[in-house]
């Protein structure tokens, strides 16, 4: 089912971390961060991260989906309704380059659990992902992304499938890594 709502970017990825943590079951400190300034310099990740100091990271977002008017294949292969999106590299390398482990560990999930999900390149804008990995001695950090239509205009358009498998793909990779 497709979902029009104004200001998408980043309220359904609030959303998102409400029933993540209302869904997670792990013996482990799991902090939900809703950071600030991410569109003008990653501002509120950079303090967040800092202060929580985690082992592992997951940023949740949304990210363009290739199937709205007047957007190439070439910018965005990610479809509505296909599933999350698993970013592998931000701003064509730029931004965050997941490592392997946390590549891994989130696809591996989603294999294990049968959720839907697709594999994006961004070539142009990072998450707050980019900040986040580099904050210290370094965060393995993942990005799990909703595809959404209109992304930076005043309604966009998401499938909440894919919403529901953010969740559910986030709360089997945060299991997994409290093990």
């Amino acid at each position: 089912m497709r979902i029009c709502f104004k200001a998408i970017d980043d309220r359904i990825g609030c959303f998102a971390l409400i029933k993540i943590m209302e869904k997670l079951k792990v013996n482990a400190e799991v902090y939900a961060v809703a950071t600030t300034q991410e569109e003008v310099g990653l501002k509120g990740a950079r303090t967040s991260a800092f202060k929580i100091d985690p082992a592992y990271a997951i940023a949740i977002d949304t990210n363009a989906a290739g199937d709205t008017p007047q957007i190439t294949e070439r910018e965005s292969s990610l479809k509505l309704g296909a599933g999350v999106s698993i970013t592998i590299i931000e701003a064509s390398g730029r931004g965050l380059i997941v490592n392997e482990k946390m590549k891994n560990v989130l696809i591996d999930a989603a294999k294990k659990n049968k959720i839907k999900y697709q594999i994006d390149v961004i070539e142009g804008g990072m998450t707050d992902g980019a900040i986040i990995h580099m904050n210290r001695e370094g965060v393995p950090t993942g990005v799990l992304s909703i595809p959404t239509r209109y992304i930076h205009s005043p309604t966009g358009v998401f499938n909440i499938e894919d919403l529901n498998s953010a969740v559910e793909l986030a709360v089997k990779a945060v299991g997994d890594l409290a093990k």
